[in-house]
């Protein structure tokens, strides 16, 4: 009696440890697919966008603001900010400054 109950503690032990490692390896994979948010800021329009889709990730909304202190379109702000974990495929959303000549 003594020497069943002894293994069926042993088998429940074994159980809970192979149960455990097993969330540790889910933890893992769910770690794995985070993806750093790059900095776009300063960037032309079409270099931010390059480097958004080679990180895996979307270009979202592009909102337009006017600004004297340029001639092309650049990355002002952006949202997720850089080195933010986001997940592949989510979308970073990009304020431009374009000039009001």
């Amino acid at each position: 009696m003594r020497k069943t109950l002894l293994i069926i503690i042993a088998v429940l032990v074994l159980l809970i440890g192979s149960s455990c490692s097993g969330s540790a390896t889910e933890a893992e994979k769910d770690n794995s697919s985070a993806l750093l948010v790059p900095d776009v800021v300063g960037m032309e329009l079409e270099d931010a966008k390059a480097a958004i889709k080679a990180s895996g990730l979307i270009v979202g909304n592009i909102e337009y603001v006017e600004s004297n202190d340029t001639g092309k379109e650049i990355v002002s702000n952006q949202d997720p900010l850089p080195g933010e974990e986001i997940s592949e495929g989510e979308q970073i959303n990009l304020t431009i400054t374009v000039a009001t000549n």
